[in-house]
């Protein structure tokens, strides 16, 4: 087993990604999200441009975000899946109203949890 370099929790959100590095735009579903990283699901044939050196812009669109948000990435890791590629990205840059809303859904998210467990099972009428 791997150890999981990662500074903080992320949480699954779905949406879709966007990174744009110069005339470089690649496209990827988001896997997860924390105010550290992102994970995305980009297709295979769109690896080939992500490179540690290239910093990108992030921009964020998914329904449990009051609105979309941006930031600065670097990809960090990759690992081929039968979907296509994960590519890991490290937030490298992020303003503070991006930020507010990443813990905003972080919060949203641990809530739902919460309120999941806590709920009593209902059989069947």
């Amino acid at each position: 087993m791997r150890h999981d370099l990662r500074k903080a929790e992320r949480l699954p959100l779905a949406g879709m990604a966007e990174l744009v590095s110069g005339e470089l735009r690649l496209a990827g579903n988001i896997i997860d999200i924390s105010p550290k990283g992102i994970g995305l699901a980009v297709h295979r044939d769109d690896v080939q441009h992500l490179t540690p050196r290239l910093t990108w812009l992030c921009r964020v669109v998914a329904a449990d975000l009051p609105a979309p948000v941006e930031f600065l990435v670097r990809a960090v890791r990759r690992k081929e899946r039968g979907f296509g590629v994960e590519v890991g990205c490290a937030i490298t840059v992020i303003d503070v109203k991006p930020l507010g809303l990443i813990n905003a859904f972080r919060a949203l998210y641990k809530a739902r949890a919460a309120s999941f467990r806590s709920a009593p099972l209902q059989s069947p009428a």
